[in-house]
């Protein structure tokens, strides 16, 4: 007998990235409806605790994990990025088997090829395909300028694309907006396509290990200015950075609160240095799992 679900990403427990996090609650919220759920996923490196042990399977929460190595190196520069992209979808198709098991597969747009393992998997064993749209590939590639709209890597994504939404029987949309450029550009059903909000949560509480230096900011300034998630390629750092280093800013009433990952955590770090900015306070990931 088939099991319930199969999730499919390159990012999971126990790494504190949100497209870790994010994944890991939605598996435990299908484990505690009673359904059974696997993840097949990447070994971590980056984003752990330093001297944590990984094991390569575990049972957590009811979750079974299963972690596979694959070459990371970095997240630098484009080329080490497609790299690990190529590697661990390599070793997602060498574990294709697995997927024989499963009713339905979840899988995550990151990195953006991975989705061709979902589509063998669907042809040979006749699972579901449950897409979750975080990025849409080739577009944002091309927007950032990281790829050129007429490159092989983006006609690879387009032949990607066509087979995927061809065969997916849900698609997870992130926005209305992306919903609609979904509909309009993949060619697929509207009805095929759900909406939801990825920053949305019943729970709301501060974690413990940051609470008390939180509530010392909060009693020194009037005004708390927070960027929480990504600081890559695709998001507008360039105009944070212009405002916390504005002169016109009151240094005493005002602070920014960061905490997160990406290629451009640097420049942030770098413009608090060099402008001497007090009121500006760069966090890691915070883990509340």
């Amino acid at each position: 007998m088939k099991r319930d679900i199969l999730f499919m990403c390159q990012f999971f427990y126990p790494e504190y990235v949100s497209s870790a996090l994010l994944p890991y609650q939605t598996a435990l919220g299908l484990r505690k409806k009673k359904m059974t759920v696997d993840v097949l996923c990447g070994f971590p490196k980056e984003y752990v605790n330093q001297g944590e042990e990984v094991a390569k399977k575990e049972i957590f929460n009811g979750i079974n994990i299963i972690r596979k190595k694959y070459i990371q190196l970095g997240r630098k520069n484009f080329f080490s990025r497609l790299i690990n992209y190529f590697s661990f979808t390599f070793v997602m198709m060498m574990n294709l088997y697995k997927c024989r098991s499963y009713k339905v597969i979840v899988v995550y747009s990151n990195p953006p090829i991975l989705p061709i393992v979902s589509i063998v998997a669907k042809i040979i064993f006749d699972c579901k395909i449950v897409f979750i749209a975080y990025d849409l590939y080739p577009e944002i590639a091309e927007k950032t300028k990281t790829i050129s709209k007429n490159s092989s890597i983006s006609k690879i994504m387009q032949i990607i694309n066509k087979q995927l939404f061809r065969r997916v029987d849900k698609v997870v949309a992130l926005s209305n907006e992306m919903k609609k450029f979904i509909v309009s550009e993949r060619q697929i059903s509207e009805n095929k396509v759900e909406v939801i909000a990825n920053w949305a949560t019943e729970d709301e509480h501060i974690c413990s290990s940051l609470s008390h230096e939180f509530n010392q900011i909060r009693k020194e300034y009037d005004l708390i200015v927070s960027y929480f998630g990504n600081m890559g390629t695709a998001q507008d750092i360039d105009t944070i950075l212009q405002t916390i280093a504005n002169k016109k800013i009151p240094k005493d009433r005002i602070a920014f609160l960061f905490a997160g990952h990406g290629n451009k955590r640097g420049q942030i770090r770098n413009v608090i240095e060099k402008n001497s900015l007090s009121n500006c306070y760069l966090f890691e990931y915070s883990r509340c799992v």
